[in-house]
């Protein structure tokens, strides 16, 4: 029945194959990029701040802005993976935000010479110093849980294995918590002002205007 009546009624197959589109809304973050299934993709910088419709098939990941498509990438093939779109970056970093390589590199510079290592090394194996951003932000913070001066010890350690994620940086700082108190050591002694000293807020990542000037 089906070959001799039905089947010269159907209508041909789509030429494309239907493929299952998941949905859901994700915020740019500051490094103009935002978040799905642990991983991130690169969107106009413009539209930092936004809140944006992300449709995701198994090979594709499209952005949409009010129904306007803005980006379109192809799917991550692993967790953590970022994929940056260059014609996404803007042409100045000072057009964006607060983040940028340079107040990074300050930033880190003001806390120790090996600090400064770490963070430099950090931005330079990337493709695009703004796929680093995230992780400088991340190492520069524990500077804030902890102390700068711990910062710079645990980034000498770092440099010496040449391994500088923040997780490794974390673990070494954990350990030296865990270390015998050296004030009970230096008891009755005259304790000398930190070099490492900085005004309170001095380290909040985000940099100050005069930080990014030319």
């Amino acid at each position: 029945m089906f070959l001799e009546i039905e089947k010269q009624h159907l209508s041909p197959l789509p030429p494309i194959r239907f493929e299952f589109a998941e949905r859901k809304e994700a915020t740019v973050a500051p490094d103009f990029h935002l978040s799905y299934d642990c991983c991130m993709y690169s969107v106009p910088y413009k539209l930092v701040g936004k809140k944006l419709l992300v449709r995701a098939t198994p090979s594709t990941v499209r952005v949409f802005s009010n129904e306007e498509l803005v980006a379109t990438h192809e799917r991550a093939t692993h967790k953590g993976q970022k994929i940056t779109n260059p014609e996404h970056l803007p042409e100045s970093y000072r057009e964006y935000a607060s983040w940028s390589g340079a107040s990074f590199r300050y930033r880190a510079r003001s806390i120790g010479e090996n600090t400064f290592r770490v963070i430099d090394g950090v931005l330079k194996s990337y493709e695009f110093e703004v796929q680093a951003f995230r992780r400088c932000v991340g190492i520069l913070n524990l500077a804030k849980k902890h102390s700068p001066e711990m910062l710079e010890r645990a980034c000498s350690l770092a440099a010496e294995d040449g391994r500088s994620s923040y997780k490794h940086i974390k673990n070494l700082l954990d350990s030296m918590v865990l270390e015998p108190n050296e004030a009970m050591e230096t008891a009755g002694k005259e304790v000398k002002p930190s070099p490492f000293a900085r005004p309170k807020g001095f380290y909040s990542v985000l940099p100050s205007k005069l930080e990014v000037q030319p």
